[in-house]
């Protein structure tokens, strides 16, 4: 008889279990897909450099070395507002309505690998198209600026435009994800439960 009831109460708990975990399941995955979005990535690359007319070899590497050193300061520089203000003026008059300067500024980064005179200019938006139109207005707008800036410079120039088809994308929050904690929540509610009314059962029954 006490053998019967603990396999009633088995399969009912883990009736309870399997319950609770798919309807975990089913409304963690509903709530991310409600707050799901897609960003578009697009990038440049620009190289940066001195041109190299002196013979002298040693000479020519410190004058390398010193381009490397800059790297970090020239992301600093692309990520400047008044880069981002001068990307603006590159936009169309739609494009102009929807990205403030602050907008540019907040969708564009920078990047650079160690021992690269390369620096990539990546710009973040959720259309495909606005990424890479703002990717190349920057690059072409960190081309005009820098001399400026930085008056040594004396070649710099944009080797990679962005395109569509180079375009990355990320759709956040992961829906797969979000169900596998709902699972797990589900399940541990439903063990938590199971335990409760299989605990009580038996203190009832005494």
């Amino acid at each position: 008889m006490k053998s019967e009831t603990l396999y009633r109460n088995f399969w009912k708990s883990l009736l309870i279990i399997i319950v609770l975990a798919i309807l975990g399941g089913g409304i963690m995955g509903i709530r991310a897909k409600r707050h799901q979005s897609t960003t578009y990535t697009a990038k440049t690359n620009i190289v940066i450099s001195h041109d190299l007319k002196i013979n002298d070899n040693k000479s020519q590497d410190n004058i390398v070395n010193a381009d490397l050193n800059m790297m970090p300061t020239y992301e600093e520089i692309a990520k400047n507002m008044t880069v981002s203000k001068e990307a603006r003026q590159y936009l169309s008059s739609k494009m102009k309505k929807d990205y403030s300067q602050n907008d540019i500024n907040s969708a564009i980064d920078a990047k650079t690998q160690p021992q690269s005179l390369v620096l990539t200019l990546e710009a973040t938006t959720k259309s495909k198209e606005d990424s890479v139109t703002i990717a190349n207005a920057s690059a072409k707008a960190f081309v005009k600026e820098l001399p400026k800036v930085q008056p040594g410079v004396e070649n710099v120039r944009i080797v990679d435009k962005a395109t569509k088809s180079d375009t990355s994308s990320k759709t956040s929050p992961s829906i797969k994800k979000h169900v596998a904690v709902g699972v797990a929540l589900g399940g541990l509610v439903g063990l938590i439960i199971s335990f409760v009314f299989i605990t009580s059962k038996e203190f009832n029954s005494k």
